[in-house]
């Protein structure tokens, strides 16, 4: 049986389409650092503030970041967010201890804890950690 030549076309886009969607699943993009940041900043607020019993981050609801969608282990092994989170814990576990109310040199209250977790954020380790070790992984 001849094929048509527009019956041949179509077959080669979709076996070219159902070629690329697999080759484009099997290698999978990392997330940008930034978007890891993230994670880990959320992380380190929700953990200490939960310590001192404010609040409970699944209580939140708080989608600001979107930081859920962030994909570390797409191949399922969970390998890449458990380094993160151990990272983040022991980096950031004490962020608690003397609570929150803080006074910066001209007395004005801070918040120690938000205070402690961007600095967190904005820190060359956290930035050498996620390019250096976890996604390299």
């Amino acid at each position: 049986m001849k094929l048509k030549p527009g019956i041949r076309f179509s077959g080669a886009l979709c076996a070219l389409t159902i070629l690329l969607a697999g080759s484009a699943h099997a290698a999978p993009k990392d997330p940008p650092v930034e978007r890891v940041k993230q994670l880990a900043l959320k992380q380190c607020l929700d953990d200490n503030y939960g310590r001192l019993k404010f609040y409970k981050a699944y209580d939140l609801h708080d989608a600001s970041y979107f930081v859920d969608r962030v994909q570390l282990d797409r191949d399922g092994t969970d390998r890449r967010t458990r380094a993160l989170s151990n990272y983040v814990e022991q980096q950031t576990g004490s962020f608690h201890i003397g609570g929150p109310p803080m006074k910066n040199e001209a007395g004005y209250p801070i918040n120690a804890i938000f205070e402690r977790c961007m600095s967190f954020y904005h820190s060359p380790g956290l930035d050498a950690f996620i390019k250096n070790q976890l996604l390299k992984r």
